[in-house]
């Protein structure tokens, strides 16, 4: 019977949010079929909501390393997890910031997931222009 799932394992994908030390708790889960293309949903809080310069992390539980970076501007860092063999390109990117599907800024598509994604991932959105918030007693 297994083999008959082939490409219709479904796979779960779970979210934490991290944006200048805040950690939303309730993760959200995410279910995909294999091929498809997900999107990881991750707001930034800017202050007064006027944009200011930011850094996008993405990090997979177990992975050493991040395993998408961006900065505007620069070149975008990708795991070599997520590079598709056929093509050579990173099968991440970062959502379109005029998104219409109300996904925020720091949002993440993956693309021609594999079973190998499954797991939990976290973004990260560190602010450039802010001062580092008082630690609380």
């Amino acid at each position: 019977m297994t083999h008959l799932l082939g490409p219709l394992v479904l796979l779960w994908f779970i979210q934490f949010i991290t944006v200048l030390g805040y950690r939303n708790n309730d993760p959200e889960h995410i279910t995909a079929i294999l091929g498809q293309t997900i999107h990881f949903n991750c707001h930034a809080n800017f202050p007064n909501d006027e944009a200011v310069p930011y850094v996008v992390q993405w990090e997979k539980r177990g992975s050493d390393t991040p395993i998408f970076i961006w900065y505007d501007n620069y070149p975008t860092h990708c795991s070599d997890a997520f590079i598709d063999s056929k093509t050579n390109h990173c099968r991440i990117a970062k959502v379109d910031p005029d998104n219409k599907k109300g996904l925020g800024v720091a949002s993440l598509n993956l693309t021609n997931i594999k079973e190998s994604d499954r797991g939990w991932y976290n973004c990260k959105v560190v602010l450039l222009n802010r001062q580092p918030e008082k630690e609380k007693n």
